[in-house]
């Protein structure tokens, strides 16, 4: 199958879950992600917002604040070439609807995440493989930023159903694979 055959075949499948199962299953992805020791180790959280039956983050993003972490989440420029950049957010009220219906911060450059500090970062993905190459929807966001990186790539962790764990997924020289994929089943370690 090539790229747009996965993508399309993840996509029925994800649309098939009920509210009660995405639920479910981001409750546990989401333990296991607080139960590494990264977690306890670094003091910024770069983390995708869900949508269309994503794992849901907005929990962890809100238990993350409590435990004093900065936490930023990204924001997408389609108009000028599909950019993305993260930004720090402390309540997750004060985000505002913005690039293909996800919530976003505002764009503070005084926010914005500058890599300073040991970082995770949480991933999204429509499929992943086990050497840890990630599917998106091919707009190619989060592969660009990661590799325009100019400071220490943050640990890549990919959140993701674990009917989205396939063997091998086709490869492009830009894409970023992910260091560990958690679903609700645990944690793979890629490579």
């Amino acid at each position: 199958m090539d790229k747009q055959d996965i993508r399309q075949k993840m996509l029925s499948i994800r649309a098939g879950l009920s509210r009660e199962q995405v639920a479910g299953k981001s409750r546990r992805i989401v333990r296991t992600f607080l139960d590494l020791p990264q977690v306890g180790q670094c003091s910024e959280c770069l983390i995708y917002l869900p949508v269309r039956k994503e794992v849901d983050t907005r929990p962890l993003v809100q238990e993350l604040i409590v435990r004093k972490k900065k936490v930023y989440v990204p924001r997408c420029e389609s108009i000028t070439g599909c950019s993305m950049d993260f930004f720090r957010i402390t309540d997750l009220g004060a985000l505002q609807s913005g690039s293909f219906g996800i919530d976003e911060p505002c764009p503070d450059p005084d926010l914005r995440f500058t890599g300073e500090n040991m970082a995770l970062c949480v991933l999204p993905g429509l499929a992943f493989d086990r050497q840890g190459v990630r599917l998106g929807y091919g707009r190619g966001f989060f592969d660009r930023y990661l590799a325009g990186l100019a400071f220490l790539r943050p640990l890549l962790i990919g959140f993701g159903y674990a009917f989205q764990i396939i063997d091998r997924l086709p490869e492009d020289d830009w894409d970023v694979p992910v260091d560990l994929i958690i679903t609700e089943k645990g944690v793979l370690r890629t490579g």
